[in-house]
């Protein structure tokens, strides 16, 4: 995935030299909001790269909530007893 995550924004930097402004600043602010988003892409995967472990870690709780959801509401159907938020939540 690097290996294509890196080439392609160097390349997508290096693009933007082919629209060549007249003006300097014009063309180093064109050039940095292009080479932005590339690097904030790079810092997404690097950040969402290990999901389960980190500080930005996902944890298992959603997903046992999830499944106790699924146990009450079996088959698509409403129970007919409304069940305590606080059941499904233990």
């Amino acid at each position: 995935m690097w290996i294509i995550l890196i080439p392609g924004g160097s390349f997508t930097v290096i693009f933007t030299y082919f629209f060549a402004a007249k003006n300097l600043k014009v063309q180093l602010l064109m050039t940095t909001m292009v080479a932005l988003t590339p690097a904030l892409n790079v810092l997404l995967v690097f950040l969402y790269g290990s999901p389960f472990s980190g500080a930005l870690a996902v944890k298992p709780d959603a997903f046992k909530l999830n499944m106790q959801m699924f146990q009450i509401y079996k088959h698509g159907k409403v129970p007919l007893q409304q069940v305590p938020l606080h059941d499904v939540l233990e």
